[in-house]
């Protein structure tokens, strides 16, 4: 997809507005209370100014994340990606503004896997984006299920799954999809995984929107359960983590 200036966190309204509705309906209900409820305006006008940082905080925040900084610009993934690519694949579960990007920056074979499962990934904003999903022109890709992707064993160099991998919610679905992407694997074969942790900033710019993103704890023991191990992590912004994932000894 052609990205402009504001499309990121065009894309998060768009995706979650009516979470931003219920923010606003909330904001205004506060407001009328203030009115009729003058003993109480202390504890009013909290609530009412925590309303409104959360607003603000998530939309500033997306669009520092996905339209100022790299992470759709992929400048990062040169100092995370083997030397070697000769085949690689990008997995989403569902939505994709990463395929073309990485199409020009990659060498070698690309391919495209979605493996949204309507059961085990329910939230509407994901029935939203899956609306807005188009193939990338040039890139061959199909669709699978999380537990069943059908991937080749020992046949790719790199396997990226940007901003996708949280949608799967159970420590078992994680630990058996990863250990998909680990058979996948080349003997000198990297996983890039990059997702939003449940981390002080996350929480602080989101608020109760982050419990939908796992801990760093949670990432860390599916990947050691899959058979994989961290060979190098970067932030892009306070936000974002990147973990580089290398098959384990």
């Amino acid at each position: 997809m052609t990205r402009h200036r504001y499309t990121g966190v065009l894309t998060v309204i768009e995706f979650n507005w009516p979470k931003y509705l219920a923010a606003l309906a909330a904001l205004m209900t506060l407001m009328a209370a203030l009115e009729t409820h003058l003993t109480t305006a202390a504890l009013l006008l909290s609530a009412m100014a925590a309303t409104v940082w959360l607003m603000m905080a998530s939309v500033l925040a997306s669009h520092w994340i996905y339209d100022r900084s790299d992470l759709y610009r992929l400048g990062w993934l040169a100092n995370v990606r083997p030397a070697k690519v000769e085949r690689w694949v990008t997995l989403n579960a569902g939505f994709d503004e990463t395929a073309l990007g990485l199409a020009r920056r990659l060498p070698g074979r690309g391919e495209m896997i979605d493996f949204h499962d309507s059961e085990l990934m329910s939230e509407d904003s994901i029935a939203r984006a899956q609306t807005h999903s188009k193939p990338a022109p040039g890139l061959p890709g199909r669709s699978a299920q999380p537990l069943h992707l059908g991937m080749e064993v020992g046949a790719y160099d790199l396997v990226l799954v940007i901003l996708a991998a949280h949608e799967l919610r159970s420590h078992h679905a994680r630990t058996a999809f990863f250990h998909q992407l680990r058979t996948a694997l080349r003997p000198s074969g990297r996983v890039i995984v990059v997702e939003h942790l449940r981390n002080p900033a996350n929480l602080i710019v989101y608020g109760p929107g982050a419990l939908h993103f796992h801990t760093r704890r949670t990432w860390m023991g599916a990947f050691a359960a899959s058979g994989l191990e961290v060979g190098d992590r970067l932030r892009v912004t306070p936000f974002v983590t990147v973990f580089s994932l290398e098959a384990a000894c």
